[in-house]
């Protein structure tokens, strides 16, 4: 397994994202030849209920594939299952549930800088291609995820926080976190796995890219502290997946979502992120196991 050197997470990295930008035109001419009426190109569709739908399930192809293609290159060296370089233990109990509130506890402290920061720094809640159409991908996408069906609910919940909080864990920390400990210690290994993650959201948002670096820190110290991959994908699913079913409930969280957390609040979130990591931080697992 000590086969995979740290600079191949680049290189399956670069892979991703080739696989990624030609997934997405095919999907979406094949939605165009199911309804030629629909302008795929248009900002219009691509944030809407079946724009963000391809999108997410074309990202996840890509996350899946993509690791796998890279063992299939490396398949006569490693000698080893595909599935066999992940770790897919049962996870336990305890942690899942300290990991889950420290997750809802650091999102939020997360959430509640980067909106400062939007404050000094306006232009940072643009991406690379709504900066030139100056919109707002969360205003847009609050919109778009809106609705008062409770099945069509549960599909985007599916498509906005279970595919991506899978695929992306899958990739990002189940597989380059792990390959970059061949070489480097966990902060760098973290560092340069959570840069890419957090490279891939500035086409949505620079501040939603820096919202995924630094949770990154979280995701991939529960990671590496439990060895156990579901805890860290369960995490995301519930960061993503928790906006869509609040606004299902409460339609105007998407505008109050856009104001920092108060003082108090804020406050209360530090207490339970540092209790949560505590606990996850006394832990005892395996060593960490490397690629």
């Amino acid at each position: 397994m000590d086969k995979i050197k740290w600079h191949h997470g680049l290189i399956a990295f670069l892979l991703f994202f080739i696989i990624s930008q030609a997934l997405g035109p095919i999907i979406m001419l094949a939605y165009k030849a199911i309804d030629p009426t629909v302008d795929i190109l248009s900002f219009e569709f691509m944030f809407s209920k079946p724009g963000i739908a391809m999108m997410s399930i074309g990202m996840f192809i890509a996350f899946i594939v993509s690791p796998w293609l890279y063992w299939l290159l490396l398949k006569s060296k490693l000698k080893t299952k595909f599935l066999d370089l992940f770790e897919f233990e049962k996870p336990d109990g305890r942690m899942m549930f300290f990991s889950l509130l420290g997750m809802i506890a650091v999102g939020s402290l997360i959430e509640s800088f980067v909106l400062k920061l939007t404050e000094i720094f306006p232009s940072i809640k643009y991406g690379i291609f709504s900066f030139m159409q100056e919109m707002n991908f969360h205003e847009l996408l609050g919109d778009a995820l809106k609705t008062d069906n409770f099945f069509v609910m549960l599909g985007m919940v599916l498509v906005v926080g279970i595919l991506p909080g899978f695929g992306e864990e899958f990739f990002f920390r189940g597989f380059l976190q792990r390959i970059y400990l061949n070489r480097f210690n966990l902060f760098v290994s973290i560092l340069l796995s959570g840069g890419l993650f957090g490279l891939i959201h500035t086409i949505q948002e620079i501040g939603q890219a820096l919202s995924a670096f630094l949770i990154s820190f979280y995701l991939g110290y529960v990671y590496y502290k439990t060895r156990m991959l579901w805890i860290p994908v369960a995490c995301h699913m519930l960061n993503n997946g928790l906006f869509v079913i609040v606004l299902f409930f409460i339609p105007e969280f998407a505008d109050l979502r856009g104001e920092p957390y108060p003082w108090y609040m804020n406050l209360i979130f530090l207490l339970v992120a540092s209790y949560s990591i505590l606990q996850i931080r006394n832990y005892k697992s395996q060593e960490a196991v490397i690629l």
